[in-house]
């Protein structure tokens, strides 16, 4: 991983293919390097920002107003972005490893909250309580589960202990932002119910400001945060919800939005010819996929019945499935479509993903062969992704016991028709429709019939968290922190984790919980390239493309270069705006 640096203009670091003609310097002189104090950034985005509280949140969007308002101790940087590999210190001073790489010793910095309190260790210790707790149900609980225990030797002094060594202790101990004790008040219970605007406590270059028309969230600097420096530069955070990328590019175009994030590369084409406009690309680190349920839905509804009737019985709330008992349910009662390898091997065979890159994405995107990514070590370069392949597909198959049926269309060995319903989440100018709507079209011609249903997005995430849905078009958000267990593993299997398809394969859980514990990088990366050649023959899920982030900006933000491939607004605090040019009639 590299540093970011402040260039004049960012190209895409190291991506898998030259970036095309429009991926240049921005236009409009040369940039002023006095920060400029006061203005107001209006950000465009995709979504809506569900929640200021992280642990609650769901979408992207609520962690990138989440990290205006809340600190964390450091930061990691994503390979690509620039610089030299580490963390950025937040709230952390100063950190040490230790014990063998069973503790982590952390130096807190000064710091106060909202309410006028101090930040201190007891802080962290409140955070990792509400990290772990099932009535809160953080989706994020899985890269905490390692530590014990956070010791207090003094208020401004914080060691985190684990139950072993963790090869990722530093990741692990920094996860996720700090929350103030204050929030202690009020029951787990009530967090994903309550009214965080009014009830957060923060401690972030921002603070919640007062409602205003036009935006869905308005920030303003907090200017107790960077004391002498002046820092935030920026008066004003306003936030809008425009769900389409070509309407967020419009409005960019007129000179509505200061930022647009989430851009096509059909709309940074477009923004290429304005000389008022530029574009920041950086290598994507999310990837979008076909999941695949491996177990029978009757026979996991069956099992999920008994499972709540016994937690009643002893009187217990919180009711998760137990791992093992769902991998055995995957091996006795496989999905009759899903379940057998062969199956899911040919349908990534049937989809051609090299044509929804062309389509999707002007060609700049990249088809990955495993959800560790490049440039990551832990993935193995030689992997290649499974080709465009519909013959070998069929005969797949056919050797999986799938016969042709009237019209041509396959039956599964126990006589149903292969023909499933596959759900996304519908959102206006979303790829998903178009990109299923392509891969309805190729898994026709070997005899598949795939039938797409937009849902509602609440309805979509309710239907995977209770294992109700056969199939689904997904995506996932990764960082540099290798552990595949919360979606493909022991650790995400039933109803508490994000194991949607209850994937079990004895081999590949040996080879991740192994990893997790060897010392060496070395042998630990080549226990994860041993999980992706498992992963690869087996198609848990067959991975579509890996999009670049593109973040489109008016030329009057300067110090942008600070943004990354998983935060469009990180290092906001040292942006700054020129005075606005008159517009050209």
């Amino acid at each position: 991983m590299r540093r970011p640096r402040l260039f004049p203009c960012i190209l895409a670091a190291a991506a898998l293919a030259a970036a095309p003609a429009f991926l240049g310097c921005a236009r409009g002189g040369r940039e002023s390097r006095t920060p400029r104090r006061g203005g107001r950034l209006v950000v465009a985005l995709a979504a809506p920002i569900d929640a200021l509280n992280p642990l609650v949140a769901r979408s992207a969007e609520a962690q990138v107003a989440a990290d205006r308002l809340l600190p964390r101790l450091a930061r990691p940087r994503l390979p690509d972005d620039g610089g030299a590999p580490g963390l950025e210190p937040g709230l952390a001073a100063a950190w040490e490893v230790a014990d063998g790489g069973r503790a982590v010793s952390v130096a807190l910095r000064p710091g106060r909250w909202s309410d006028g309190t101090p930040i201190v260790c007891a802080d962290l210790q409140f955070t990792l309580r509400a990290q772990m707790s099932p009535e809160i149900g953080w989706r994020g609980a899985g890269f905490r589960q390692r530590i014990e225990r956070i010791d207090c030797p003094a208020p401004d002094r914080a060691v985190v202990r684990f139950k072993a060594f963790d090869p990722d202790a530093l990741l692990d101990a920094f996860e996720g932002n700090v929350l103030p004790r204050a929030l202690d008040r009020w029951s787990f219970h009530s967090w994903r119910t309550a009214d965080w605007v009014a009830r957060l406590v923060t401690a972030g270059p921002f603070r919640v400001g007062p409602e205003r028309a036009g935006a869905a969230l308005s920030l303003e600097r907090d200017a107790a945060w960077g004391g002498a420096s002046g820092r935030p530069y920026i008066d004003r955070i306003d936030f809008r919800v425009v769900p389409d990328p070509t309407a967020r590019m419009n409005e960019l175009l007129a000179g509505n939005v200061d930022v647009a994030d989430g851009l096509t590369p059909w709309n940074a084409a477009r923004l290429a010819a304005d000389p008022d406009v530029r574009i920041e690309r950086r290598r994507g680190w999310s990837y979008a996929y076909l999941g695949w349920n491996t177990i029978d839905p009757a026979a996991y509804a069956d099992a999920r019945a008994a499972r709540e009737a016994d937690c009643a019985k002893r009187g217990e709330r919180d009711c998760p499935d137990d791992p093992q008992a769902i991998a055995e349910l995957a091996r006795r009662r496989p999905h009759p479509l899903f379940g057998d390898p062969r199956a899911r091997r040919a349908l990534t065979l049937a989809i051609d993903r090299a044509a929804l890159v062309r389509e999707l994405f002007r060609g700049d995107a990249e088809v990955p062969a495993s959800p560790i990514l490049a440039p990551l070590p832990e993935h193995d370069p030689s992997l290649a992704p499974w080709p465009y392949d519909p013959l070998e597909a069929r005969r797949l198959l056919a050797a999986a016991g799938f016969a042709p049926g009237a019209g041509g269309w396959l039956v599964a060995p126990d006589g149903r028709p292969f023909s499933f319903e596959l759900v996304y989440a519908a959102a206006p100018g979303a790829r998903a429709a178009a990109a299923v709507e392509m891969i309805r079209r190729d898994l026709a011609r070997i005899g598949v019939a795939l039938h797409p249903r937009a849902a509602p997005p609440a309805e979509y995430a309710d239907a995977l968290a209770r294992r109700r849905i056969e199939a689904w078009f997904g995506g996932w958000q990764v960082s540099s922190r290798v552990d595949t267990g919360e979606i493909l593993g022991a650790p995400g299997r039933g109803r508490a984790g994000a194991n949607y398809g209850g994937f079990a394969d004895a081999e590949a859980d040996d080879l991740a919980a192994r990893a997790r514990t060897t010392e060496g990088p070395a042998a630990r990366a080549a226990l994860w390239r041993r999980w992706e050649a498992r992963f690869h023959a087996l198609q848990p899920y067959t991975i579509l493309f890996r999009p670049p982030r593109l973040v489109g900006l008016r030329t009057r933000v300067r110090g942008a270069a600070s943004l990354s491939a998983d935060d469009p607004l990180r290092g906001v605090e040292d942006w700054w705006l020129e005075e606005a040019p008159p517009r050209r009639p």
